[in-house]
């Protein structure tokens, strides 16, 4: 136990680690954006819009399940919900797809920080890899066998200031770097994708969810308070997000369309800017990395001799590109938040 008696604090660090789970290399980016909602015009806030408010009763859920039962690992949140080898099943996607996540938020913090290490990057390309994912393996790892109260009271700090950074830079880039049109077009005929798109970002945003709330059994906030914590961080989310969105429908297409949309449009104010952004996504990332890496060491255990393998291989694996995991491998596992949503909701039904 070891959240305060004031309300605001309690709320304040659930709402931390929602947005741990969620904002990373993708979010931050605006590439998560662009890919499953900017892209197909005004119209694609509609499917962001569902998206969160779907994500909020899915974190409550978790939240609830997991310290009402005082569970700490992923698992045990899983085995609750479903019964033999569905479960088996389910425990095994998690967890592959937490260290895909892993993969994606080192692969990312190298890409980010390139502008601020120009130099080393360029001469020693291999060096300035390893010692950028060296950083984000050492953290994961710090993290992971630290303490779980310490690192949900940083959320509550860091990642609420991240989300308005991320958007207070989407609003500058959509002011004073406009592109030729203020939307992109939209046919009927796309409406039926973005629904396919939308429901896929929700269901792998819920897996990620289900990392980030399901090993927060020792915390001991009242219901009422889980709800508020869960709806400040996808309020936080859903407004900083609509930022985004926005932003990458005015900028130009041949911006919006880039692996980091708005770091580079922000590129284009000079490396000062540029590099100070940078910083800001590396410690999203970093955050993220660590909470995805915090997804499968619950699952395998702190005694496991496995855990600094795992963290280790994550650097090579890690040149597989980010853009490739976002817009390619994330998908694949929004089927199986989806199943597991509708498992969530139908173990709803039966306890009301």
């Amino acid at each position: 136990m070891f959240l305060r008696k004031t309300k605001k604090k309690n709320e304040f660090i659930l709402a931390g680690l929602f947005l741990s789970g969620l904002v990373g290399a993708g979010f931050g980016s605006g590439r998560e954006i662009f890919v499953y909602f900017a892209s197909f015009g005004v119209v694609g806030i509609v499917g962001f819009i569902l998206a969160c408010v779907t994500l909020w009763f899915a974190a409550s859920q978790i939240l609830e399940i997991a310290i009402g039962r005082h569970f700490t690992g992923v698992d045990q949140i899983v085995g609750f919900v479903v019964k033999g080898k569905r479960a088996s099943f389910y425990t095994f996607s998690i967890l592959l797809f937490a260290f895909i996540g892993y993969v994606a938020m080192l692969s990312g913090i190298r890409d980010v920080l390139r502008p601020v290490f120009p130099a080393v990057c360029n001469q020693f390309p291999i060096l300035f890899g390893i010692c950028t994912c060296g950083i984000a393996v050492a953290f994961a790892l710090a993290v992971f066998y630290g303490n779980f109260a310490a690192y949900s009271r940083v959320c509550s700090i860091i990642t609420p200031a991240v989300v308005l950074c991320v958007a207070t830079v989407a609003v500058f880039a959509a002011f004073y770097a406009p592109g030729p049109s203020l939307a992109m077009s939209f046919s009927l005929r796309k409406i039926p994708v973005l629904l396919g798109k939308s429901i896929l970002y929700t269901g792998y945003n819920l897996l990620f969810l289900l990392g980030a709330l399901g090993r927060a059994g020792s915390l001991s906030p009242p219901a009422r308070e889980i709800r508020k914590g869960s709806l400040l961080g996808a309020g936080l989310f859903l407004s900083c997000g609509t930022c985004i969105f926005f932003a990458l429908c005015i900028i130009s297409p041949a911006a919006s369309g880039q692996g980091m949309p708005l770091l580079s449009v922000i590129g284009t104010f000079g490396n000062v800017p540029e590099r100070i952004f940078s910083c800001v996504l590396a410690v999203a990332m970093l955050l993220c990395a660590a909470c995805n890496f915090g997804t499968v060491g619950s699952v395998v255990g702190k005694k496991s001799f496995a855990v600094p393998l795992i963290a280790l291989l994550g650097i090579p694996l890690s040149y597989i590109g980010f853009d490739r995991v976002i817009s390619r491998i994330y998908p694949v596992f929004g089927v199986v938040g989806i199943l597991f949503l509708l498992a969530l909701a139908q173990l709803r039904r039966k306890i009301v």
